[in-house]
Formats: structure tokens, sequence, C-alpha cells
């Protein structure tokens, strides 16, 4: 929320809560065509934030950006939000980045790797002919798996691994705070101790 820090109560629940409407937003405006609906992308952002240092903030806005690559479906949209979180946690970068680096690999295999493959290196000549097979035959889904595949090699399970560390105690925490003022916040938006709506 512009002009407000996410430490205070209010401001942190109606961040929730606009970082939920925008991803309600994407999902109706691409006519869900993840083949998933907002309570499955809350449990997938629930079971990522539970396993890496990632906030729920941060992952849904993520999930927004990712949601706007419509060739991303199903089983393929959860791989791709964890390849995210390890480019993530690998180049030092802002999560909803990673998406759309992601998710632009994925939508156009092949053709939309360039800053993926600056980032993890070129395809090797039997994987492109591969991916190219594939895109050909009309299986796009085993072309994204490819990509995907590549990625788990480089730096598979990053995220989690540094989730797990000691070094992540500090933003479990941190999180953890945030979380509850979030909670706080959406429940004081109709009319509790911090409600900012008008009492007649």
């Amino acid at each position: 929320v512009r002009g407000c820090s996410s430490r205070c109560t209010p401001c942190a629940g109606m961040e929730a809560r606009e970082v939920n409407l925008r991803l309600d937003a994407v999902l109706t405006a691409t006519g869900h065509a993840a083949g998933l609906t907002a309570k499955q992308l809350s449990g997938m952002a629930a079971a990522l934030q539970s396993a890496t240092r990632f906030d729920d903030t941060g992952i849904k806005n993520a999930m927004t950006v990712l949601l706007t690559f419509k060739g991303v479906q199903g089983e393929t949209f959860d791989a791709a939000l964890k390849s995210a979180a390890n480019l993530a946690e690998m180049f030092k970068m802002d999560l909803s980045s990673a998406a759309r680096i992601v998710g632009r690999a994925l939508q156009e295999p092949g053709e939309g790797m360039g800053m993926l493959s600056r980032m993890i290196g070129r395809l090797n000549p039997e994987q492109e002919r591969t991916i190219k097979l594939f895109m050909e035959q009309g299986r796009v889904m085993d072309a994204q798996k490819v990509i995907l595949d590549i990625m788990t090699q480089k730096f598979g399970g990053l995220a989690e691994k540094i989730g797990k560390d000691s070094v992540s105690s500090l933003d479990r925490f941190a999180r953890a705070w945030k979380n509850m003022l979030q909670e706080i916040g959406a429940a004081d938006e109709e009319g509790g101790l911090f409600s900012t709506k008008r009492l007649d």
C-alpha cells in the first residue's frame, strides 16, 4: 500500500486484500487458462511459503505474473513457480521477476529462452532438437518439461534448502509477523479495533 508500512496493522491487511484482488482479476481476465482456482493457488502459495523464505505477498505477486502466460498450466504452473523460486535465490532477484523469465521461456519453448539462457547457459544441441521436435508435434507440455528439468538440474531445491537453513530464521519470524498483521488487518477492515471504516 503506497505511503504505508507493512508493519502497520491496517495497511498489512489492505496489502493482503489488494494482492488477492489482483490475483483474482488476472484469473478472470485470462479465463482461468492455468486450469487452477483461487483456492488451489492459495494452497500452492501456502505450501511454497512453508518451504522457503518467500512470504505470501511475494508468492502471490509472482503467481499473478505467471498467470499472464496462458500456456503455463496445471502441474506445469506449480513446477514453474518452484523453478522461479530457485532462480530468484540463485541470482538474488525478486520472485516476480524470476516468474516473468520462467513464464516467458515456458510460453514459447525454444524461442522464449532468451533471458533464461543468459542465466543458465545455452541448451545443448540434443536439448534444442528435443524441444523443437515436441513443438512440431504439438506436445507443448513435454517441451516445457525439458526446460523445467534443465532448471532442476542446475539449481533444483535451492529455495527449499535456503528456507531450511538457520540463516532464514529471521526471515521466517518476519514473515510470520507480517502474516499475523495481514490477518488482523483484514479482520479490522470489517469493523475491528483498527478499522478505517466510518462509524455511523
